[in-house]
């Protein structure tokens, strides 16, 4: 599991806390540097570009380009949809330990990124600051130091469902 870091809770939120700040901080340094790059999309593991790229800029500052991102054809979607419909079968027998041990990577790896993503994602919205750092985007960056612990009434519950849903609601 990753390490916690300062952990946000609506009691920190509002609190100046010099950690918090700092943090954020070194993630709006970090953001920045991802700022105007190209992102493809994927397919199956493929990266793809699709039929061009659209331009994606602050709100509050049409100056800053936050990425060029890459659009899908109908052909790249229908692709993706079988991709994953002929993937169902091996994720519907995996087993529930090991799906509940990937979502918690996942889980992970965005805690680890927390303050590089609230950053990022203020700038995209065109938030300052104050509401980056007390609701909003902290609220989503706060429930990604918080998702490791909730897979688990999942993961007890999960043993009981099956390809096509529950089949019996545990404790």
């Amino acid at each position: 599991m990753a390490e916690q870091g300062f952990r946000i809770t609506y009691a920190t939120m509002s609190a100046d806390n010099e950690e918090l700040h700092k943090a954020y901080e070194r993630g709006i340094e970090v953001a920045r540097s991802w700022l105007g790059q190209r992102h493809p999309f994927y397919v199956n593991g493929e990266a793809r570009q699709g039929s061009g790229t659209k331009e994606e800029r602050s709100p509050i500052d049409h100056d800053l380009v936050i990425g060029e991102f890459a659009q899908a054809t109908r052909e790249d979607v229908r692709d993706a949809v079988a991709a994953a419909t002929a993937f169902a079968p091996a994720w519907a027998t995996t087993p529930w330990e090991e799906r509940v041990a990937l979502v918690r990577k996942a889980a992970d790896l965005i805690s680890e990124r927390r303050s590089e993503l609230a950053a990022l994602m203020a700038m995209e919205v065109g938030k300052n600051r104050r509401p980056t750092c007390s609701g909003g985007t902290a609220t989503r960056w706060r429930s990604t130091t918080a998702s490791p612990p909730r897979c688990s009434p999942w993961a007890r519950r999960a043993s009981t469902w099956t390809s096509s849903g529950p089949t019996a609601y545990g404790p």
